[in-house]
């Protein structure tokens, strides 16, 4: 899978955005993107000139009161660390795991139709309730909820790695009557499905496969119905093979708005668990282990009364430009994080094992270590470096470095110098 992560926020799109947006902004993205631990492979950043060589407005709104700015120097910085780290994100699966999150195994469906109703005399709900409905409530509970591609899902296998798959026909619609098939034999060998959908969707009536000959169904739901061999408004939760259907008459967009709308969206999905035996679990954070990545989340608006989850290990928060080390790590509600833990890194490793700068070749040879490197040119770098032992000397380009340049703690150099474009020789004795 190929997922296209881009870090660049279009100046003319967002007028507005301050440097400080953005850099949250593309926090939050790079780390819901990480946490699908199957994928590894990214475009990292198709326009570099428009983040490195773009000016932001220093407040909001810009024209009223102050002018525009380069990045500033820690988030040129920032982006480098996890460019490095990005390259290295390819783990082993049995180096992959979840060490906190909520119930795994829960899908929402969703159809590239979608786009289809966004417009017209009975648009989808602007703010895509019929979506986020759907999706908030699990995930502000530590729930891994994925987007599930209905146009994908008659591929043999695909569905199996769900347990509960959330369904509704409100603001989308299924593209084939196939895609009913695969679903119904999907719950016939143990899924549970959850379908939320009042039925009063305008675009049901459009002419489409449903409503064509030989078929004539009000809505596509009637006919998954027929295909599971329910009853339209039968009794819920129902059993269908070993897995079962919960069918709830009300609009996902309508309970996004409601003051216990999401609760009442939970209390299904959980009702749904329990039928197949899928164990509930609900969490304020969601910590992946990724090989000696971590990536982290916490959720606000989320368990009531829970404490902050704390993070042990040998530390390095990517998103801080200094590169720190650390013994723990507390998930206050709002974190977004990506950690490097150098407890997990092989034992005895000699040499880079972050970088904000390029590493372009490297090679230890008994006592020394010869790194070339590079990046952006004029921004500010910095490298650890497993090291057993405080180094003799350091040079970058056959200068000395200055003892202010480095320093050196529990089996890490920290070296800090200039990125260069044209490349930087360092040679550590």
């Amino acid at each position: 899978m190929l997922l296209i992560w881009y870090l660049n926020d279009p100046i003319e799109d967002n007028p507005n955005h301050t440097w400080t947006d953005y850099r949250e902004n593309w926090q939050s993205t790079l780390t819901a993107s990480l946490l699908h631990p199957e994928v590894w492979r990214y475009e990292i950043m198709p326009w570099p000139h428009r983040v490195f060589y773009g000016r932001y407005p220093t407040t909001m709104p810009a024209r009223r009161r102050g002018g525009r700015v380069p990045i500033p120097g820690e988030y040129e910085t920032e982006l480098q660390s996890v460019i490095t780290a990005l390259g290295d994100m390819k783990q082993p699966p049995e180096a992959v795991r979840w060490e906190v999150s909520g119930t795994q195994g829960v899908g929402v469906l969703v159809s590239d139709t979608m786009m289809f109703e966004r417009g017209g005399p009975t648009a989808s709900d602007p703010d895509l309730g019929s979506f986020y409905g759907l999706a908030l409530p699990m995930l502000k509970r530590g729930v891994p909820i994925e987007p599930v591609q209905i146009e994908t899902a008659g591929q043999k296998g695909f569905l199996d790695q769900y347990k509960v798959l959330l369904l509704t026909y409100e603001g989308q619609k299924p593209p084939t009557a196939a895609f009913h098939q695969a679903l119904a034999d999907w719950v016939k060998a143990g899924g549970a499905l959850v379908v939320v959908d009042d039925d009063g969707d305008g675009f049901n009536a459009v002419r489409e496969w449903w409503n064509s000959a030989p078929m004539n169904y009000l809505s596509p739901r009637l006919h998954l119905f027929e295909q599971l061999g329910l009853k339209p408004d039968g009794a819920f939760p129902a059993n269908v093979g070993r897995g079962c259907v919960i069918y709830d008459r009300t609009s996902p967009a309508a309970l996004s708005h409601a003051p216990d709308g999401a609760n009442h969206v939970r209390r299904l999905v959980q009702q749904a668990a329990g039928q197949i035996g899928l164990p509930w679990v609900e969490s304020n954070a969601m910590v992946l282990r990724r090989g000696p990545y971590i990536v982290a989340a916490a959720m606000d608006e989320s368990v009531p009364d829970a404490k902050p989850y704390t993070i042990h290990g040998k530390l390095v928060p990517l998103f801080d430009s200094r590169l720190p080390v650390m013994d723990s790590y507390e998930l206050n509600p709002g974190t977004r994080q990506l950690l490097l833990d150098l407890s997990k890194v092989p034992v005895g490793k000699v040499g880079v094992v972050a970088a904000a700068c390029r590493v372009l070749s490297e090679s230890v040879k008994g006592n020394s270590i010869e790194i070339c490197a590079d990046g952006l040119e004029g921004s500010n770098a910095v490298m650890l470096i497993a090291l057993p032992a405080a180094p003799k000397a350091i040079s970058l380009n056959g200068r000395a470095v200055p003892a202010d340049e480095f320093d050196y703690n529990n089996g890490i150099l920290r070296l800090r110098f200039s990125n260069s474009a044209g490349g930087v020789d360092v040679e550590i004795n």
